[in-house]
């Protein structure tokens, strides 16, 4: 006959103490606004309109400044996040053998320049930041990588930016500059600076006799350059334009 009690639970020893777990996923850190900010900084004007999310939301070219920013914050996170998978499939692949620190740095700032500045690069200063290095150490690793990418990507755009500059307003004109007149522009980097002066060498190899001034950093503010009246009226010939262009093609053109 059964009993009318269920039966009583079997005693329960002591939990085990060699039970193991997993470690839990590391946390994930955020990007730090200021070296976002600092990205975002780097993206040349006419690069930033043609800035796509990755749900294909188009930069919004008719809305204000913040909201700008603020789709050009959330385009540098996307990519970044892109990036960092791309290096650690990559290696995890076996397909990046990296030897040294440096080739590291230097395939990290060409994704940086390739997918999210189009090819420019940001002052020594950013740079330092953005790879936590000193300004010395920032200064060689953009040396390392001009080297490298100067004369296939790195210049062909700059000195189609430089041409558009030159075609647009200048913020100052009739600015004497020793004995000669000139015109101030707005300039991202400094780096235009150096880029214009070497177009200005190769005019001048054009043509020994002429005598033409080098661009330069107008009374220490970094964002003003001075560009001599006759530098000016060269870069505005569409002849001269067109041979530079050709002389220094940008990707498709390469192959025409």
């Amino acid at each position: 006959m059964r009993s009318a009690n269920p039966p009583a639970d079997p005693p329960r020893g002591k939990p085990p103490t060699n039970v193991r777990t997993l470690v839990p996923s590391p946390e994930v850190p955020e990007y730090l606004k200021q070296v976002l900010g600092l990205f975002v900084i780097a993206i040349p004007p006419d690069a930033r309109k043609l800035s796509v999310l990755q749900d294909k939301t188009a930069f919004p070219i008719h809305k204000g400044h913040d909201d700008q920013e603020k789709f050009l914050v959330l385009f540098v996170s996307e990519k970044l996040n892109s990036i960092a998978r791309l290096e650690y499939g990559n290696w995890l692949n076996g397909l990046m053998p990296f030897v040294s620190p440096r080739e590291i740095q230097i395939w990290r700032l060409r994704q940086f320049a390739e997918y999210i500045w189009d090819w420019n690069l940001p002052e020594d200063d950013d740079l330092a930041t953005i790879f936590n290095l000193t300004k010395r150490q920032a200064t060689n690793l953009a040396g390392d990588f001009h080297a490298k990418f100067r004369k296939l990507y790195l210049y062909p755009r700059i000195l189609r930016r430089l041409l558009d500059l030159i075609d647009g307003n200048p913020q100052r004109i009739e600015i004497r500059v020793g004995d000669a007149l000139g015109k101030l522009y707005f300039i991202p980097s400094k780096r235009y600076v150096y880029e214009l002066n070497v177009v200005i060498g190769e005019l001048r190899e054009k043509d020994a006799r002429r005598i033409l001034r080098a661009a330069t950093i107008y009374e220490r503010n970094d964002q003003l350059m001075w560009v001599s009246d006759e530098v000016v009226a060269l870069l505005k010939d569409p002849a001269l334009k067109q041979e530079l262009l050709k002389l220094h093609p940008v990707g498709a053109e390469a192959h025409e």
